[in-house]
C-alpha cells in the first residue's frame, strides 16, 4: 500500500477525532433559572474549544445563563475554562458522573473566571487529588460539594480563600483524618459534612474556627469513641449526627459544652452505655438512639420531666455506671455527704502555658467557680445560722418580760 495513502488516511482519522470533541449547550429555564445543559465530548482532555454550540431561547444570550448542568453521556477529565468564561454571569456549575480528574487545566484552576458562582458541585467523579490552587478564585462561593469522588486526603490551603462558605460537603469519600488547619478560614460555614468515609477519632483541630457551624454531620465512620474537647469550639451547633459509628460508650463531656445544642442522633451505633448527665447537663431537647444495644427510642421530650427518660435509659445508665466503676445517683440516693467531699483548694491553672485545649481550662475553671459558689454557699449557711442564734436570743427576753409583767400585782385604784 502507498505510504502517502496510509499517511493521508491517519490524517484524516485525527480530523475526524477532533471534530466529535465538542461542547454543546441545551438551553431551557429552570423556573426561574435560565440554564444550559452542557454535553461535554472531550475525552482527550482539550482546553482549546472556540465556543460552546447551541441556541439560545428569544431574548436570551449568555448573559443570562446562571446554571450549567452536565447531561448523561458527558464525557471529560477536566473542565474546559470555556465554560466560566463563556458565561460570565454564571451562579453554579455542576458537573457529575463525567470522569473528572483534575480542577486544573494548563497549570490554572477551572474555575478561575468563575467570579460570580456561589455554587460548585462536582460529585461521583473519580479525582486521585486535589491541587490546593483549585478554588483559589472563589471569594464568592457559599456551597462547595464534593461528594464521592475517592478522595483521601486535602490540601491543608485548598479552602482557605473560601472565607464567605456556609455549606461543604465531603461525604462518600476516603478520608480517614484531615489536615489540622484545612478549615482554619471558614468562620461563616454553617454545615458541614463528614458522613461515610473512614475517619475512626476526630480532632477538635479540625472545628476550632467554625464558630458558626451549626449543623455536623459524621454518620457511617469507624468512630469509637469521642474526645472530651472534640467539639469544645462548635459553640453554635444546633444539631449533630453520628449515627452509623461503632459508639459502644456515649459520654455527656463532648455535648456538654455546646449551650445550643437541640438534637443528637446516633442511630445504629451498638451503644450499650449512656452517661445520665448527657439529659440532665446539657440543652439537648431530642435524642435519636434508636437500633442500638441498650435502647431503641427516639426521646423528643428532654426539654420535660426527666423522669420516664430515666426509665427509658436506666440499663444504659446502670451499664455506664459499671463502665465507670461508680454508682449513679438514680441507682443509690445520696442520703449523706462527708464534710470532705467539696474542696476548696485552688485548682492549678491549666491554661497557664497555652498548651493545654479549651476543655480543660473550661472544666478548671468550672471547677473553681463551683468550689467558690460552694465557700458563698457555706458562708450563707453560717450567717443564717447566727440570724437564728440573735432571733431566739430575742424571743427568750421576749418571754422573760412576759413573765415579769405576767407576776406583777395588779394595781386597782
Amino acid at each position: 500500500m502507498d505510504l502517502k495513502i496510509i499517511f493521508l488516511f491517519f490524517i484524516n482519522l485525527g480530523n475526524i477525532f477532533a471534530q466529535s470533541e465538542s461542547l454543546s449547550c441545551t438551553y431551557l429555564n429552570v423556573g426561574s433559572t435560565y440554564t444550559c445543559n452542557l454535553k461535554l465530548i472531550n475525552t482527550r482532555g482539550l482546553n482549546n474549544f472556540a465556543t460552546i454550540t447551541g441556541t439560545h431561547l428569544s431574548g436570551r444570550n449568555d448573559n443570562y445563563v446562571l446554571s450549567v448542568t452536565s447531561v448523561a453521556g458527558s464525557v471529560s477529565p477536566n473542565i474546559p475554562s470555556i465554560i466560566c468564561n463563556k458565561f460570565r454571569g454564571l451562579q453554579m456549575i455542576s458537573m457529575n458522573n463525567v470522569g473528572i480528574k483534575s480542577f486544573l487545566i494548563d497549570g490554572l484552576s477551572s474555575f478561575t473566571y468563575c467570579n460570580t458562582t456561589t455554587t460548585i458541585e462536582i460529585c461521583n467523579n473519580k479525582i486521585s487529588e486535589i491541587d490546593e490552587r483549585s478554588f483559589m478564585y472563589n471569594v464568592g462561593l457559599l456551597e462547595l460539594k464534593l461528594w464521592n469522588l475517592g478522595l483521601t486526603n486535602l490540601p491543608e490551603k485548598v479552602f482557605h480563600n473560601l472565607i464567605n462558605l456556609q455549606k461543604l460537603h465531603l461525604h462518600k469519600n476516603n478520608f480517614t483524618s484531615l489536615p489540622n488547619n484545612l478549615f482554619r478560614y471558614l468562620k461563616r460555614l454553617l454545615i458541614l459534612n463528614l458522613s461515610d468515609n473512614f475517619i475512626v477519632t476526630p480532632n477538635y483541630k479540625w472545628f476550632d474556627t467554625l464558630i458558626s457551624l451549626n449543623s455536623f454531620y459524621i454518620d457511617n465512620n469507624l468512630i469509637e469513641d469521642l474526645p472530651t474537647d472534640v467539639f469544645s469550639s462548635l459553640t453554635d451547633l444546633i444539631y449533630i449526627s453520628m449515627s452509623g459509628n461503632n459508639l459502644t460508650i456515649l459520654h455527656s463531656d463532648p455535648f456538654g459544652v455546646l449551650p445550643k445544642l437541640k438534637t443528637i442522633q446516633a442511630i445504629n451505633c451498638q451503644l450499650k452505655a449512656i452517661d445520665e448527665n448527657l439529659i440532665d447537663n446539657t440543652g439537648t431537647t431530642q435524642i435519636s438512639l434508636t437500633n442500638n444495644t441498650c435502647v431503641n427510642e427516639v426521646i423528643t421530650d428532654l426539654s420535660g420531666s426527666r423522669y420516664s427518660m430515666r426509665i427509658i435509659l436506666a440499663d444504659c445508665f446502670r451499664n455506664y455506671a459499671k463502665f465507670m466503676g461508680q454508682t449513679t445517683t438514680t441507682m443509690n440516693p445520696i442520703t449523706t455527704v462527708p464534710t470532705t467531699t467539696f474542696s476548696t483548694t485552688t485548682l492549678p491553672s491549666g491554661c497557664v502555658g497555652g498548651n493545654e485545649s479549651p476543655r480543660i481550662c473550661k472544666l478548671e475553671d468550672k471547677s473553681q467557680q463551683l468550689s467558690s459558689n460552694f465557700e458563698s454557699f457555706i458562708q450563707e449557711i453560717v450567717n443564717l445560722k447566727n440570724q437564728n442564734i440573735v432571733i431566739n436570743e430575742t424571743v427568750q427576753q421576749l418571754q422573760d418580760q412576759i413573765t415579769v409583767l405576767t407576776n406583777r400585782p395588779c394595781s386597782c385604784a
